[in-house]
């Protein structure tokens, strides 16, 4: 079966009517009179009002054109018109073009209440064809509707607590550490327990070691006494020859090395062992961190290290 192609300015009205209903927000739009009565019948239950048909038009944003929209409301209404008093209705007979084309369910399901012209015509939803003559649910209905409200409102009630209880079992889980976490810890913990073990080996070591620190205290001890006697000799001797002298010869040219008496001082062997290691350092590339040992020098408060 071909099918059938629509004429350029049926093509162009198409489109006209869809860039309507896109500018309204209305979407795609309707063309077949029985989906445009299912809309409009929905939206008449829905607002449980008389409409015009530009509230209608308005109220569906253009998805209904306005010439469906003029054909379905034709189709559909249970025609009456005002005669005297406002609640006073008489029945027309509808045009028999429609009966056969009109689906039953659409069938005398909207009134529609004349004024003087199409645009002041209201439309409201024949409320005897509904369910209940449109009274909304019957007793027993109404008594399950009820029913039920009540037994989710109590199942509300047990999830809530439920929920409540489960957060509160969740943060004492969250608390708690896991595995990981209880990973990490272990592997701490070893590394503690290593580091003590060392410092135990060390001070055992240490406490084994005892006599042999105290020998050696001694042994140091009297090479600084001896060291202490023969610079105070040197002293001494550097004293009297600066006063014999008077003053040609300086004991502190003699003790760094540009006086007339060459003398091997501490101070200038330690300088000699800093410029030697400092050759040697900048030769090899090295950085100092101001930890590389030089030697030693005695003083009143004993012997000290000197680092370069």
């Amino acid at each position: 079966m071909s099918k059938l192609k629509l004429s350029k300015s049926s093509q162009n009205l198409r489109k006209k009517w869809q860039a309507d209903a896109d500018k309204r927000g209305g979407g795609k739009i309707v063309l077949t009179q029985n989906d445009a009565m299912e809309v409009v019948k929905k939206l008449l239950a829905d607002s449980f009002k008389p409409m015009s048909i530009t509230e209608i038009y308005e109220a569906l944003k253009a998805t209904v054109p306005s010439p469906v929209l003029k054909q379905s409301l034709e189709a559909m209404k249970f025609n009456q018109e005002e005669e005297g008093d406002d609640d006073v209705f008489h029945v027309k007979k509808k045009d028999k073009k429609y009966d056969s084309e009109v689906p039953i369910q659409f069938v005398n399901s909207i009134i529609a209440k004349t004024g003087k012209n199409v645009s002041s015509c209201v439309y409201y939803l024949n409320q005897s064809i509904l369910e209940n003559s449109g009274n909304g649910l019957d007793i027993d209905a109404k008594q399950q509707l009820l029913s039920d409200s009540c037994e989710a409102e109590e199942e509300l009630k047990h999830l809530i607590k439920q929920v409540k209880e489960n957060e509160k079992e969740t943060s004492i889980l969250l608390a708690q550490p896991n595995n990981n976490d209880l990973e990490k810890m272990l592997v701490t913990a070893k590394e503690m327990n290593d580091a003590l073990l060392e410092e135990i080996n060390l001070a055992r070591q240490f406490s084994s070691n005892t006599s042999n620190r105290k020998k050696l205290l001694k042994k140091l001890e009297v090479f600084a006494k001896q060291w202490r006697i023969r610079k105070r000799k040197c002293n001494d001797f550097l004293d009297f020859i600066e006063d014999s002298s008077e003053g040609t010869v300086k004991k502190k040219n003699c003790l760094n090395g540009s006086g007339q008496i060459e003398i091997e001082s501490d101070e200038k062997a330690i300088e000699a062992a800093k410029q030697f290691h400092k050759r040697m350092v900048e030769r090899r590339g090295e950085k100092n961190n101001g930890k590389l040992f030089v030697g030693v020098t005695v003083n009143s408060k004993g012997v000290e290290r000197v680092f370069l």
